[in-house]
């Protein structure tokens, strides 16, 4: 089933933007549409496979979750009784491997709830997600926007949606969180929708970076 999202010129998403913000109006002729598919599997899945990824190349990231899903398994029962070695040997950090640990025992001891987690409100997924050690608002937000398809989210931590901003407003420079996040207040409820444009606009230009270091 092809459950791919994308966003052009002339759709309601877009035609809101730039009717909302003449900046978000340029960016939409300029990129034209953007295409995205939502990440694959189950929601605790998704959620460790965004911790795998922090501050990684995509072709990394991808290679050490193989690794993990095959040699320890990628459940909750499955990573909290997991040994150091297992999970250093399958090229886990010592504090991704603490993460995603601890990320199995909140689901195995009830404190995170991933089958109900659909039902909350975007400020709540966020709350509950930043209190596990590893998680900060940038994964809390991929995960809103990739996992849980999320139509209002600004993702005002990456770094590449604030050089992308930065770009786009002629600031001469990255725009900070602050202000990528009062930019994003005209174009509620569509910030998912601008978020990808931005995206795409990043993948175009040269500076393009990624998420800052998360702590959680």
């Amino acid at each position: 089933m092809d459950d791919t999202i994308c966003y052009q010129q002339g759709d309601a998403a877009s035609l809101a933007l730039a009717s909302a913000d003449p900046v978000m109006a340029d960016l939409i002729a300029q990129v034209g549409s953007v295409e995205f598919q939502p990440m694959r599997g189950d929601r605790f899945s998704v959620l460790v496979r965004s911790v795998v990824g922090q501050q990684l190349s995509g072709k990394a990231a991808s290679t050490i979750y193989a690794r993990l899903a095959e040699h320890v398994g990628v459940t909750p029962q499955a990573l909290a009784e997991a040994p150091d070695d297992a999970l250093l040997g399958v090229g886990l950090s010592h504090r991704k491997a603490e993460y995603v640990r601890g990320i199995g025992e909140a689901v195995l001891a009830g404190d995170l709830d991933l089958a109900r987690i659909d039902l909350l409100p975007d400020d709540e997924v966020v709350e509950q997600l930043t209190g596990l050690r590893g998680i900060g608002r940038w994964t809390a937000h991929m995960f809103l926007l990739f996992a849980l398809g999320r139509p209002d989210v600004i993702a005002s931590d990456d770094l590449g949606i604030q050089q992308a901003a930065g770009r786009v407003m002629g600031l001469g420079r990255a725009a900070t969180r602050k202000e990528v996040e009062q930019s994003a207040e005209s174009w509620r409820p569509y910030r998912s929708a601008a978020t990808r444009y931005l995206y795409r606009e990043a993948g175009m230009g040269s500076q393009a970076g990624r998420h800052q270091s998360e702590t959680g």
